[in-house]
């Protein structure tokens, strides 16, 4: 039987992502509308990002301090060796076509999400750019979802552990498009703090995904920067997918199959080098229920996702 003490850190981390995700996604937009429409501010690209990441990790924040949490202890913060962040930097390129052509196919009904923040962004520096969408994210949303949500539910089953914090990531990215792909991408993620021991590996898979991104983008910017009279003067790039040159869809398929086998191979070594092989054997014939007799999804929880899921329907409607 669970104690009472980690009977209730679930249902205290599904309040904290409920509260978090109205903070974030809802209170701050009509925050930032009311200053501009009072006061006439107009705010930059940046200091937008800087409001965004300021909201996004106020209650989590507020959460660890008023449940007088030692993150150093109750997170994984394993150091890597070289070989392990090479291994973590693997991984995202492994994802990278599967993650792309569940985000082409989305595409085909969500045109949202990526394309507009590609926009707002695109033409910042290049080390702007990658502070506020690869090291930003990188470190701010691992902390809270692999970090504090991930290792709250974790006691409780790992692979359900790792399923419901990657919802609540994708819940937190507020559109359509970007739901699809990024359930995928939390999974794997927290599979990989668990494989590793670390969450510095899947701040370092993070940071790689978004980082080969904003570079691809910057590179067509520039690229179309340079050619007479383009005939479009903005070029969004969807993801990663022509860094991988992914042009056809039969040759990104093809891609993705091996991504997925590339990153099997590269889970299986993580899991070898951590000595971890059989536990995750063990967890796997588990399954994705809950072992200590508490749901993941309780009333927050699906609040949280109702919550979401109305603003997402309402920006794929209007």
């Amino acid at each position: 039987m669970q104690s009472n003490k980690n009977k209730s850190i679930i249902e205290k981390v599904n309040w904290m992502i409920l509260f978090t995700l109205i903070v974030f996604r809802y209170i701050s937009s009509k925050l930032v509308k009311w200053l501009i429409a009072t006061y006439h501010i107009k705010l930059t690209n940046v200091e937008t990002f800087l409001i965004s990441d300021f909201f996004i990790i106020l209650i989590p924040l507020l959460f660890v301090l008023i449940n007088r949490i030692n993150i150093f202890k109750f997170i994984q913060f394993k150091l890597l060796k070289p070989f392990d962040i090479l291994l973590s930097i693997g991984m995202a390129f492994a994802m990278s076509p599967l993650m792309s052509i569940i985000n082409w196919t989305s595409l085909l009904f969500f045109d949202l999400g990526t394309k507009a923040i590609a926009q707002n962004s695109v033409d910042l520096p290049l080390w702007l750019q990658l502070l506020i969408i690869a090291v930003g994210p990188g470190i701010i949303e691992e902390l809270i979802f692999r970090g504090v949500t991930f290792h709250a539910y974790r006691p409780n089953g790992l692979l359900g552990a790792a399923l419901y914090s990657a919802i609540f990531f994708a819940l937190a990215h507020g559109n359509m498009n970007q739901f699809l792909y990024t359930i995928f991408m939390g999974f794997v993620m927290a599979l990989e703090v668990e494989a590793t021991g670390s969450i510095f590996a899947s701040m370092i898979t993070h940071f790689t995904l978004n980082g080969s991104s904003v570079l691809v983008q910057y590179g067509l910017k520039a690229l179309q920067n340079s050619l007479p009279k383009p005939e479009s003067t903005t070029v969004v790039l969807d993801e990663t997918l022509y860094f991988f040159g992914g042009v056809f869809a039969g040759q990104t398929l093809l891609m993705a199959v091996g991504g997925v086998v590339l990153a099997y191979i590269i889970f299986k070594t993580m899991l070898k080098r951590s000595g971890r092989t059989d536990y995750f054997t063990y967890q796997i014939y588990r399954g994705f229920g809950p072992q200590n007799n508490e749901r993941f999804v309780t009333e927050p929880y699906i609040m949280a996702a109702g919550f979401i899921v109305l603003l997402m329907l309402n920006l794929a409607l209007s």
